[in-house]
């Protein structure tokens, strides 16, 4: 198959996104990657088995250019994935406005296209309700709908709703070792008997860290052994 996985995201910077991808390509696949890049990272770059182009520098570092680079890396993602032909299917990680991308692509009529949702809004509130209301209203427009928890696919659709496949992310035990990893609690300076708490997304302002670690500094107050590792 000839696939086209649109992902607003660095590439190799997040391990699902990498790890995916890659494996698609040891399958036997043709795979494709358009994301945004560095400053510095060329355009186009052969990374283990997938292809990938970096069609728009990152800007959602500012709060203020957060919804504004969404709208640059469609309109790039597009161009880039209309100079070819033969897409068999056309994986789309959500975003605002990736509805756009079925609707007005010329190359994507005849692929299967393929919305992947990871995770729900960040907002609460009515916030939440509306950004909801917009990715069903942006699944319309796609073949299949992947959720990667149950959980989050009844937050937006609702409860025993048809309009999504399930597809946990899964873990790499060749990579990742469960248990209390004494090793790196060592390397780390964490006692086996502190508490850790670990925040693997995105460092970016919407994510709003400051008060995770406002928490922290006041969780510390009455449970002092609590360790919070950014990774």
């Amino acid at each position: 198959m000839k696939i086209c996985y649109i992902c607003p995201k660095f590439y190799t910077g997040e391990v699902p996104f990498f790890e995916y991808t890659q494996g698609l390509a040891r399958l036997g696949h043709e795979v494709h990657a358009l994301v945004t890049g560095r400053e510095g990272e060329p355009r186009f770059e052969q990374v283990g088995g997938v292809l990938v182009e970096r069609v728009a520098p990152d800007q959602s570092a500012s709060y203020q250019n957060f919804r504004f680079s969404f709208l640059q890396f469609l309109r790039d993602a597009r161009t880039a994935m209309d100079r070819q032909t033969g897409w068999d299917l056309i994986n789309v990680r959500n975003l605002p406005g990736a509805s756009l991308l079925p609707r007005f692509s010329s190359s994507g009529q005849n692929s299967i296209w393929v919305l992947e949702i990871q995770s729900p809004p960040l907002h609460t509130g009515w916030r939440s309700t509306m950004s909801n209301y917009r990715i069903r209203m942006d699944a319309k427009s796609f073949t299949t709908t992947l959720v990667h928890a149950q959980d989050v696919a009844e937050e937006i659709f609702g409860l025993h709703s048809d309009r999504f496949v399930e597809l946990p992310i899964g873990v790499d035990f060749d990579h990742f070792s469960p248990g209390k990893n004494p090793e790196l609690r060592q390397k780390l300076g964490i006692r086996p008997e502190d508490i850790v708490f670990i925040y693997t997304g995105a460092i970016k302002p919407i994510r709003r860290l400051h008060r995770v670690i406002e928490a922290l500094q006041l969780s510390l107050q009455t449970v002092p052994n609590l360790h919070l590792v950014l990774v």
